[in-house]
């Protein structure tokens, strides 16, 4: 039976298995069970090793290449009959996208540390899977899977979620409503003009109405770095006092070191 995935996983035991795992889970999750090839997981019992691998191989889009630590230095990378090595040859000759994902804190690879033949692999923009951020990363990735394979995209079951949400969004938090009257959201009835009172009769004089594009919590006070930016929360009744809006501006992205 030929192979069909879409996604080749190259790695190296004992150096990026547990990665290799990781990303077989995630892209198997996201796009089917199908549409990634790794060899302990996906290859048929009683075919030829060499010849599956390399059917397999030919039949992907994108190769990942798993790079930990040791990788670039390793011995078994000078071997002509290393299995890591003749992968990601066949892949580079024949024009698959090669994609080298960094472990933690793996340096950028260099020219310089790998073999003649492989070099290239350090002109290839690569991408990072940390353990203390794996699920971000791992979802950047499908990401980038998702763009660069049109069959991927139309299997994305995470693409799909995305599309099925609103943009712009707004997201409310309403406690205990009673005796206040009506809440309401302004995107489900049109505009509305808030600079007077008066025009809100209609709809409850006492009800909260939220015309911002924040998040709107009718309940007691939050703290306003928990709610982000441009927040709205109502506590007591509107005459006065009991609406604020609080701005503030947290600290760099904790990735500000790649």
């Amino acid at each position: 039976m030929p192979y069909n995935a879409d996604v080749f996983i190259n790695y190296r035991t004992k150096d990026g298995e547990h990665v290799a795992g990781q990303l077989y889970e995630s892209i198997t999750k996201r796009f089917g069970d199908d549409r990634v090839f790794r060899d302990g997981s996906t290859l048929t019992p009683g075919r030829p090793f060499p010849t599956g691998i390399m059917d397999a191989l030919h039949a992907s889009s994108v190769c990942i290449a798993v790079v930990g630590e040791g990788w670039a230095a390793s011995p078994l990378l000078r071997r002509e009959d290393d299995y890591v090595r003749r992968e990601l040859l066949e892949a580079l000759e024949r024009g698959i996208t090669v994609l080298p994902v960094l472990i933690d804190k793996t340096p950028w690879l260099k020219a310089a540390d790998l073999p003649p033949e492989l070099a290239r692999l350090a002109e290839i923009q690569a991408m990072r899977l940390r353990a203390y951020d794996s699920r971000h990363d791992l979802a950047e990735i499908g990401d980038y899977l998702s763009d660069m394979v049109p069959a991927l995209r139309t299997s994305d079951r995470e693409g799909e979620q995305k599309e099925d949400k609103p943009s712009g969004s707004v997201n409310n938090a309403a406690g205990d409503n009673t005796g206040s009257g009506t809440l309401i959201q302004t995107r489900d009835t049109g505009d509305i003009d808030t600079s007077t009172h008066t025009n809100t009769t209609s709809i409850g004089r006492a009800g909260h109405v939220h015309s911002g594009s924040g998040d709107q919590h009718n309940t007691a006070p939050q703290h306003a770095p928990h709610l982000g930016h441009g927040s709205f929360y109502v506590a007591g009744d509107q005459s006065g006092g009991g609406n604020t809006n609080t701005f503030h501006y947290g600290e760099r992205d904790r990735d500000g070191d790649r």
